[in-house]
């Protein structure tokens, strides 16, 4: 029922198991419900309910496993979705990272994981308007990214689009140019010149350069994104 949007549903279900002996005694089944409530109501916007029932199965994993635990970690994240959206963001920060230094510190880190832990907290610093570990963890994102995701992946593409909203050129100009030029050569040496995100990058690299009113260096930028895409369109 959750899988399928009908939430209403699920979360009489997952009510009615929280009554039922047998869940209660199995020890596997009671926290991965917990969890699935929480889930429930953070889809709904019941914030404070996630909350409740996302410590509640981490209390129970806790007792189980170790906090480096795949289930534990997991629920690190829900608690920084929820406290996220809750807007209770110091607390959302405690969760994330104890998520992000557990994934670090694994022999084979997933670096799709950990590329939405570092856009997850770069977007709770934007919206601390702490700009500069802001752009410190969309850096990393995007970094993670390239390597592991195609061209045309979305989360790129959002990442990316980090860079041309809120004020972050207007605290790191330079590094903010100097970075969306690296990331447009990777771009380029990985995936050929003819790609969606490469287009994003350029246009975000044009819109910075003309937020400081560098104008000529902005239209070399368009102009060279447009002739790109005609040679797209005509190839």
């Amino acid at each position: 029922m959750f899988a399928m949007g009908k939430y209403q549903q699920a979360e009489l279900i997952y009510l009615r198991a929280l009554k039922d002996q047998t869940v209660i005694r199995t020890v596997e089944l009671l926290p991965a419900i917990y969890k699935q409530l929480g889930s429930v109501y953070n889809e709904i916007g019941q914030y404070n309910k996630a909350i409740e029932n996302f410590e509640q199965s981490l209390e129970i994993r806790l007792k189980q496993h170790p906090p480096t635990h795949l289930f534990v970690v997991s629920l690190y994240s829900n608690l920084g979705s929820a406290y996220q959206n809750y807007n209770d963001l110091e607390k959302a920060l405690i969760y994330y990272y104890k998520a992000l230094e557990v994934k670090l510190n694994r022999v084979k880190p997933d670096n799709r994981e950990l590329a939405a832990l570092y856009n997850n907290i770069g977007a709770i610093y934007k919206q601390q308007q702490n700009y500069s570990k802001a752009f410190e963890m969309c850096e990393k994102a995007l970094k993670t990214q390239v390597r592991v995701l195609s061209a045309h992946h979305q989360s790129l593409i959002t990442s990316i689009g980090i860079f041309s909203r809120g004020k972050s050129f207007q605290h790191d100009y330079n590094k903010a140019v100097e970075y969306l030029r690296n990331i447009f050569r990777i771009q380029v040496s990985s995936f050929g010149p003819i790609q969606p995100t490469r287009t994003t990058t350029q246009d975000t690299l044009a819109a910075a350069l003309s937020y400081h009113k560098k104008f000529k260096e902005c239209l070399d930028i368009m102009k060279t994104s447009y002739e790109m895409e005609r040679e797209n369109l005509f190839s």
